[in-house]
């Protein structure tokens, strides 16, 4: 393995991670949700369905607060359902 597919795979890895606790800390785990991970400035979370998908929007305050609370720069959320773009907070 190169050394830039390891950094990627870790830069990866990364994402996935914090999205997880973004989650974790919004109470919003319990959700059936596909992956979740954050960038910078956005925090994508895909979900299996479209009760969690609503229930998800409207856990936007507590994701918002999770990730102010993680002192994160991250402005956008995508809310996906089976990768498609279900709605964007």
């Amino acid at each position: 393995m190169t050394r830039e597919s390891t950094a990627l795979i870790h830069q990866i890895r990364h994402a996935q991670r914090l999205g997880q606790v973004i989650l974790d800390l919004s109470a919003l785990s319990h959700l059936n949700i596909g992956y979740v991970f954050a960038t910078e400035q956005t925090l994508v979370i895909n979900c299996k369905d479209y009760n969690s998908a609503w229930l998800v929007d409207e856990g936007q305050l507590d994701l918002r607060s999770a990730i102010r609370q993680l002192g994160l720069s991250i402005q956008n959320i995508c809310v996906e359902k089976d990768t498609r773009l279900f709605c964007e907070l």
